[in-house]
């Protein structure tokens, strides 16, 4: 056979004629030759089973009886009098205080997207009302702080005093549980007064370090506008005018200037609450503001972890039960659809490497509401983090370092996501989706052992972002139209709409580096937690996120390509039990949890590998290379010469495809042989 064949590069160059048609970026199998599945799906999903029906049909928020209780000394907040009317603005915010949900006090009109950036929102041009005077009831005694609803419906609380309209753009939570959820909504609000203390319960789940965010109006004076010089206390400046201009300050309606603030956001597995406090004067440069970390839950009960010395005595406790609120898909949609799921899964992956290029196809649904698709490749031995860092390039609400080491931000924080012993991430890709109408997109970053270049402080990696609507975005293509210049005067991320690695050929962008495109039309797959767990359907499913990477952008050292991933929450907080490589179900249970905070995940102490490797190499398979149904004979290896080489091998010089010599003919390992000896490497078995 070294006589038939010439050099490595000469049967490379005829196995190209072997190559089948790259599969089409458009999340779909369909008639894309990838192969069988690399991994196929062994846990129902804790993010919601996405099912057949209409957008919002199920959700009933005034029935809801679960949620977060507040507890503020009404000292705290100015000493109102509660006969007199209480006016307060509530909402909800991501972990960073820097993406505004549609869960606000008042309501926004119904199907309303996400607000998005607080710096830019003005309650003023929202509809509705996001101003609210309650007139808390007065009690003998006060209520039990756990996060219910003492006495149930029309019982200790009384009247409800709001019921959310509007879908939560941030998840709807299916798991019923005290702890973790895997959503966050307000359903609706409560409020008494007993013993010179106001308690407020917020209806619904929290998760995944979303934050409630309470305004109180309650003394002369105050901000109708955050403005510059606020708290960074629970990140109130986060949502306050910016000095660069991005941004002129959160601005609530006519006639509310806000005085006091209130935050607690919780996450973890164990759950636990962090709570914050600031005043909010009129002029917070000429006037300092108070400040405060309250503490710490770590239990559903009024029992609270003192903060700093100082701080008022404001208790907060959550509990996730809640099922029943509010969903996550508006009410003027319904699934089956492309576009729109009510829950999250990952059922099988498929990937082959042709021309240069790495093609995957994860098949499921990605709930929209900004959940993440969070994928790993490994792909240069001399490279990459076993465990991620804190300080890789900030990419999406800097949602990657908070994957990396003290991610949280907290106490508790961990050391950032570990991988399996022998996977060092080199490349990061993440894709999401939401809003009505969808809107898709999907960031990428290179991962290097040390962290992100800088130099002198500024950073020299770039941030990669494309995407959109998802009908101008299907795919996303990473078009490259810009790329920023590092012009070493400022701080800020260098952004691209091309690849992060290979962003600029002679200082003109690259674009088509990466592609990727999400198909959320699957009903059947693997079933949610609740009920009757099944993974029955997860290696039928033939939708999901497709993409495809350029194996120079990726940094390919023509070793074996490793990927890992997972779905994560919206803001990269929390890791369900969708991993690529499938998790181990515990003794005694029915599947496996979610993993939770992710800076506490390490792969390497779960049983089984949490990735897949990707052939990049001839698949092995039959020797029956001319179809008549038997295999290694001399019409085979005629044909085989045939295929690739557009000519026939020389007559009488066949014989046999015993490559490997043992006496046996046609076998995976004579096909092994066969390309260890014309190409210096193994055929991926």
């Amino acid at each position: 056979m070294r006589a038939l064949i010439g050099t490595t590069a000469g049967v490379m160059a005829c196995m190209a004629g072997m190559a089948t048609a790259n599969p089409v970026i458009d999340g779909q199998l369909g008639s894309d030759s990838y192969g069988p599945a690399l991994f196929v799906q062994n846990q129902p999903t804790s993010y919601g089973n996405n099912v057949a029906g209409v957008g919002g049909s199920s959700g009933n928020p005034a029935a809801v009886t679960t949620g977060m209780e507040i507890a503020i000394p009404l000292s705290a907040i100015g000493n109102p009098n509660p006969a007199a009317g209480i006016k307060l603005v509530g909402f909800l915010n991501n972990g960073g205080h820097s993406f505004l949900s549609n869960q606000v006090l008042g309501g926004v009109p119904a199907n309303s997207n996400h607000l998005m950036e607080p710096r830019n929102v003005n309650f003023q041009t929202l509809g509705e009302t996001q101003t609210l005077t309650v007139f808390p009831q007065n009690r003998a005694a006060a209520p039990v702080i756990d996060g219910q609803l003492d006495g149930g419906l029309g019982g200790y609380y009384g009247t409800l005093l709001f019921t959310q309209t509007n879908y939560t753009s941030f998840g709807n939570s299916t798991l019923g549980q005290v702890g973790p959820a895997n959503g966050s909504e307000i359903d609706g609000l409560y409020a008494v007064v007993s013993g010179g203390v106001l308690y407020i319960m917020l209806t619904g789940n929290n998760w995944d370090f979303n934050k409630p965010c309470l305004f109180f109006d309650t003394i002369p004076g105050g901000q109708n506008r955050l403005l510059f010089g606020n708290s960074n206390q629970g990140n109130l400046s986060r949502m306050s005018e910016n000095p660069s201009g991005a941004g002129n300050g959160l601005t609530f309606e006519a006639g509310f200037d806000a005085d006091f603030y209130v935050t607690a956001g919780g996450g973890n597995n164990p759950y636990i609450l962090f709570v914050d406090y600031a005043t909010i004067p009129t002029d917070p440069v000429a006037t300092p503001p108070a400040q405060a970390f309250v503490g710490s839950n770590a239990s559903a009960s009024g029992t609270m972890t003192p903060g700093d010395v100082g701080a008022p005595a404001i208790i907060v406790t959550n509990d996730n039960s809640n099922t029943q609120g509010v969903t996550g898909i508006p009410s003027n949609v319904s699934t089956p659809s492309p576009d729109f799921a009510f829950g999250s899964e990952i059922d099988a992956v498929y990937g082959k490497v042709e021309g240069g290029v790495l093609f995957m196809l994860v098949t499921g649904n990605l709930e929209t509401t900004f959940q993440k698709l969070d994928l790993f490749f490994d792909v240069d031995a001399a490279e990459g983090q076993a465990q991620l860092l804190g300080t890789n390039v900030d990419l999406e609400f800097n949602g990657l370092n908070r994957l990396g080491a003290g991610g949280n931000g907290t106490a508790g924080a961990g050391n950032g996501v570990a991988f399996d012993t022998g996977f060092a991430a080199d490349y990061f890709l993440s894709v999401t989706n939401g809003n009505v109408p969808v809107e898709t997109y999907a960031n990428a970053a290179t991962l290097r052992t040390d962290g992100a270049l800088f130099s002198s402080g500024f950073v020299l990696d770039y941030s990669a972002f494309d995407g959109g609507l998802k009908s101008a975005n299907n795919p996303i293509d990473f078009s490259g139209t810009y790329a920023d210049d590092q012009d070493f005067s400022s701080a800020d991320p260098i952004n691209t709409d091309g690849g992060p690695r290979q962003t600029q050929i002679q200082g003109v962008p690259v674009g088509g580096l990466i592609s990727v495109a999400i198909n959320n039309s699957n009903v059947l797959g693997v079933t949610g937690t609740d009920g009757t767990p099944s993974v029955a359907g997860a290696a039928a499913v033939t939708t999901g996120v497709e993409f495809s990477i350029a194996l120079a952008e990726l940094g390919w050292d023509g070793g074996a390509i490793r990927v890992a991933g997972f779905i994560a929450g919206g803001g990269h907080g929390d890791i369900s039990n969708q991993v690529i490589g499938g998790l181990p179900t515990p003794i005694g249970q029915t599947f496996a949890p979610g993993l939770g905070e992710p800076t506490l995940v390490d792969f390497s102490t779960i049983a089984g590998n949490q990735f897949v490797i990707i052939p990049t190499g001839p698949s092995c398979g039959s020797t029956d290379f001319d179809g008549d149904g038997d295999e290694g004979t001399d019409a085979d290896i005629e044909a085989f010469f045939l295929v690739i080489g557009g000519g026939a091998c020389p007559t009488g010089t066949c014989g046999s495809v015993d490559f490997d010599g043992d006496g046996d003919e046609g076998t995976d390992a004579d096909i092994e042989a066969f390309f260890r000896v014309i190409g210096g490497g193994p055929c991926q078995l």
